[in-house]
């Protein structure tokens, strides 16, 4: 698209933003040992492990404040947003909108 508009105008009129491509998302511990769960739950009991700080697990879904990844068996667990944040394959901090972004 700039050759083309280089090729008519003879100058650089304008660029195509860069686009983020899809990434692999995980979790990453922050806390010292950070539980998970087998379901997300407001006790926080039912333990079924804990990961130790900079540990990541794959992420699958958030809900309700809880990130839903999985284990290294391959099963699901749960592990509250206090005791972990979302980081990208490259290790760079992965940002959950507040609100969907506006219909088109």
């Amino acid at each position: 698209m700039d050759m083309l508009a280089y090729g008519l105008y003879r100058d650089l009129t304008g660029t195509i933003p860069y686009v983020n491509g899809p990434r692999t998302v995980f979790v990453k511990s922050k806390s010292q040992k950070a539980p998970y769960f087998r379901n997300p739950t407001i006790w926080m009991v039912g333990r079924k492990g804990a990961l130790l700080q900079g540990e990541t697990l794959p992420f699958l879904v958030e809900q309700n404040g809880w990130y839903k990844c999985l284990s290294d068996e391959g099963k699901p667990v749960w592990i509250f947003r206090r005791h972990a944040v979302l980081i990208d394959q490259n290790g760079f901090d992965v940002k959950i909108p507040d609100e969907p972004p506006p219909e088109p």
